[in-house]
């Protein structure tokens, strides 16, 4: 007996030492919603949440790449939409937290699940991890890697598309992510089929299962009635399967009663009929060709707006690496490439001993976390920083030889040890980014935060109600004057650059152009769809702010739109001079005309300017003039675009003074024609433009990149006048 307590005992004592530290950190990570505030990043976030609720359709009245679910992941907490964040977040991190569990239990060795554990450990401590729905959920995907074994491909194939569906309606790189790890998977497994001609339908069936569910989830999220849309889907499937199970039945007749027995005799020796007539694969072929021939016809019968959405995010991804590209440290490049190929050497040395497929799939998942890391490298870094050891943790968990083995260690432990150098220096590798490093995480397991945390999860009426009290302190700051509101509380207004959360703190009635934050107006198709939404539904007012991100030029963010706000809009009358606030000053309120003060303009010139010379444009003086500048890629600008990232194209411009100014312009949008003979050179300078009252002219502008060999040829411009005259009110 007293043997029999004391193995109870140590039993306990064992399963309390691991029990307190896990449940105690497992609080501490808690995820907690953030509530509204304000600036550049909490507006799309508030705009998010608010184009969920008010049902907007996705792909037309928003254009983002998070899609309409997206508000779940990275959404502001609104009255109707807070217990569907709370619960979604803390499901992803109960999701995450369990599958971590149930595989440390199956890992057999110490350092395996000790890798495994300090792969999540450092993210959450160093990185804010618990504060990216995101990224937890790209987790939970890799944790998922983790369980596959390459049998029962076809569920696997059907259940993965199924979360890539829903993670396209979160967010698109996301979605992507997924959907093209799982056709690595299935294409290693097709090129294996094809060579031993064994299981090839099935794979194949496994790929077309997987692009049409895929696209069947999003089609379901997308529509702002679910139910219509899911029926639907049922009514395809099910003629789908009608066709499919009669053509299964007259096949299987047209091979056991020998039917078409000259055509059979003919070709029997070849044995030609069974492999074109096999029953199963031409029942399945043509439940795939009727399923499809209903989607495509549901999609443009019913106007769906899923082509359009994929559309508009894959424009907002595309312009994004040239857009927004900003270049950091080069000895943090140069870290993060060391990484990337010691993993690669390190998936080409274990794609024998495992997979390949598995191999390829962490080398996408890698790439897409490097490119979405160093296309803007500043805190964006941390992502890919804190993948990389959860992705080395597969391979070490998939090792069989020695060699192998040892190898995963040696770069796991890098890879921790750069997580650390962010985690507790200040500035790494040179990222201004992090001025006083992440170490002030750690206060996070104070036992009044974790204590906090805990009566949250309780009590979520409580929680909600301090989340609203902080929404109301951040958005106090922003209530405008009450002649203000009463002028604009019943007219349609639309907020150019970027400040959304006015629309919560002040009431009003917005009606948002397509791109919301005039810098997402990457390309010359984004920019077209807010210049056209402007103009078949002008806004009545629009309050401004003369302000951009990154160096560039406030009009040169989505040019044709501002070409229609310049010739549309005015200074408001009875709000003549800025308006002013605790959080935001500055502020201009402008009013539509009656009609346009412009009219059409004259191609005054046709020219090219080769790229870093100190040759320029002359701008006609006198003349109101637009710029359609067409940069042309060359072919190795093309591919070095989709693989990382195009270096910012600066534009010098000096006016008639000699005063010389240089801002950066983007790229993919600046064919639209930016206004180039009249640039405010502050708020002020702008408050006087829309009065009327035009700046000192400029003189003539001229092109620099870093890196020519990105561009082909010379640059050409288009350049157009508009007379002064005609504009004036």
């Amino acid at each position: 007996m007293p043997a029999t307590l004391y193995k109870y005992f140590k039993v306990c004592m064992l399963f309390l030492i691991w029990a307190l530290p896990v449940a105690y950190c497992f609080i501490a990570f808690l995820p907690m919603p953030n509530g509204i505030r304000i600036g550049l990043d909490p507006s799309w976030q508030y705009a998010l949440s608010r184009a969920s609720a008010d049902q907007l359709i996705f792909g037309r009245d928003i254009v983002f790449t998070y899609g309409p679910i997206g508000y779940l992941t990275s959404g502001a907490v609104l009255d109707k939409n807070f217990f569907s964040i709370v619960s979604f977040r803390f499901l992803v991190y109960f999701v995450l937290f369990g599958l971590v569990w149930i595989k440390f239990l199956k890992l057999r060795t110490k350092l395996t699940k000790a890798s495994l554990i300090l792969s999540l450990l450092f993210p959450f401590i160093f990185s804010k991890l618990s504060s990216n729905t995101t990224i937890e959920i790209s987790f939970i995907f890799i944790i998922i890697l983790l369980f596959y074994d390459g049998i029962f491909i076809r569920y696997w194939s059907l259940g993965l598309a199924v979360f890539a569906g829903l993670c396209l309606s979160l967010k698109l790189n996301l979605g992507v992510t997924i959907l093209g790890s799982l056709l690595l998977l299935l294409s290693e497994k097709l090129y294996s089929s094809l060579k031993h001609k064994k299981n090839i339908s099935l794979i194949v069936f496994a790929i077309i299962d997987s692009l049409l569910v895929t696209n069947s989830v999003l089609f379901i999220t997308l529509d702002k009635s679910y139910i219509n849309s899911f029926l639907k889907l049922i009514i395809s499937i099910i003629l789908s399967v009608i066709f499919g199970l009669s053509t299964w039945w007259v096949t299987r007749q047209v091979i056991s009663r020998k039917i078409l027995l000259t055509l059979g005799e003919v070709i029997n020796s070849n044995k030609v009929l069974t492999r074109i007539l096999k029953p199963r694969i031409t029942g399945w072929g043509v439940f795939y060709f009727v399923y499809c021939f209903c989607f495509i016809l549901i999609i443009f019968y019913f106007n769906h707006p899923l082509i359009d959405y994929l559309r508009g995010a894959l424009e907002i991804s595309s312009g994004y690496s040239s857009a927004m590209s900003l270049v950091g440290s080069k000895l943090e490049l140069i870290v993060g490439i060391s990484e990337i190929f010691l993993i690669f050497a390190l998936l080409i040395l274990g794609g024998r001993e495992y997979s390949v497929g598995l191999s390829l799939s962490i080398a996408f998942i890698l790439w897409m976390n490097f490119k979405h890391g160093f296309v803007r490298q500043d805190e964006h870094i941390i992502g890919f920083i804190s993948s990389t050891p959860l992705l080395v943790s597969i391979c070490i968990t998939k090792a069989k030889t020695l060699p192998t083995i040892k190898f995963s260690f040696l770069i796991h432990i890098y890879l921790l040890l750069i997580m650390l150098i962010y985690g507790f220096t200040s500035n790494p590798f040179g990222n201004q980014s992090f001025p006083q490093g992440t170490n002030r995480r750690l206060a996070e397991f104070a036992p009044e935060r974790v204590a906090a945390r805990a009566s949250a999860l309780i009590n979520l009426n409580k929680l909600q109600d301090q989340v609203n009290a902080k929404s109301k302190v951040k958005l106090s700051k922003i209530k405008l004057p009450d002649s203000v509101i009463e002028l604009v509380k019943s007219k349609e207004i639309d907020i150019i650059p970027w400040e959304i959360s006015l629309v919560e703190a002040n009431k009003l009635n917005w009606k948002p152009r397509p791109i919301f934050q005039s810098y997402s107006a990457y390309t010359a198709f984004l920019d077209h769809l807010n210049m056209k939404s402007l103009s078949k539904n002008p806004r009545e007012y629009i309050f401004y702010n003369f302000d951009s991100i990154d160096g560039r030029y406030p009009f040169f963010d989505e040019p044709e739109t501002f070409f229609y706000l310049f010739c549309n809009y005015r200074i408001a009358d009875k709000f003549s001079e800025f308006i002013n606030m605790p959080g935001l000053s500055k502020l201009m309120l402008l009013a539509k005309l009656n009609s346009s003060q412009c009219s059409a303009g004259t191609l005054a010139k046709k020219t090219s300017l080769p790229w870093n010379t100190s040759q320029s444009i002359e701008v006609d003086d006198g003349q109101v003039v637009r710029a359609a500048v067409d940069f042309k890629y060359s072919f190795f600008g093309k591919i070095y675009k989709t693989i990382f990232r195009v270096p910012p194209i600066n534009i010098a411009v000096t006016d008639v003074n000699g005063v010389k100014s240089e801002y950066r312009i983007v790229p993919d949008n600046a064919k639209n024609g930016i206004i180039m003979s009249h640039l405010p050179k502050n708020p002020d300078d702008a408050l006087s433009f829309f009065k009327g009252q035009f700046p000192v002219p400029v003189k003539s502008f001229s092109f620099s990149i870093s890196n020519s060999l990105l561009y082909k040829g010379d640059i050409d411009v288009s350049l157009t006048s508009y007379p002064v005259a005609e504009i004036l009110r």
